[in-house]
This record gives structure tokens, C-alpha cells and sequence, in this order.
């Protein structure tokens, strides 16, 4: 438990930073995945649980 302790402060500091490269991430996501058809409800679907994972790391913070 003290080690969680000690890791909260820097996902704090992180957390802006994922903000940030989220977008980033879904406009290279395209071109990482280049040569395979992905349907827009892979995207969708993919969007929704990043957007509930933050949720929960922000409610989790605050």
C-alpha cells in the first residue's frame, strides 16, 4: 500500500499527458494499423473505453 502511495503523485503529473496524447494516438492510430480494415465501430468502441478509463482514473484522483 505505500508504493501506491508514492505512484499517485506521478499519475497525477501523467495524467494531463495522457490527456494530451490521447487525440495524437487516435489520428496515428490509422496509420498504425495501415494494411488491415478496421471498422468505425472498432474506433467507437475503443474511444468509449478509453473515455471510461480516464473517467475512472479522474473520479479515482479527485
Amino acid at each position: 500500500m505505500p508504493i501506491a502511495y508514492c505512484l499517485l503523485p506521478i499519475a497525477y503529473c501523467l495524467l494531463p499527458i495522457a490527456y494530451c496524447l490521447l487525440p495524437i494516438a487516435f489520428c496515428l492510430l490509422p496509420f498504425a494499423l495501415k494494411g488491415k480494415t478496421m471498422s468505425l465501430t472498432f474506433y467507437d468502441n475503443l474511444y468509449n473505453q478509453l473515455k471510461c478509463l480516464f473517467a475512472v482514473l479522474t473520479a479515482l484522483m479527485t
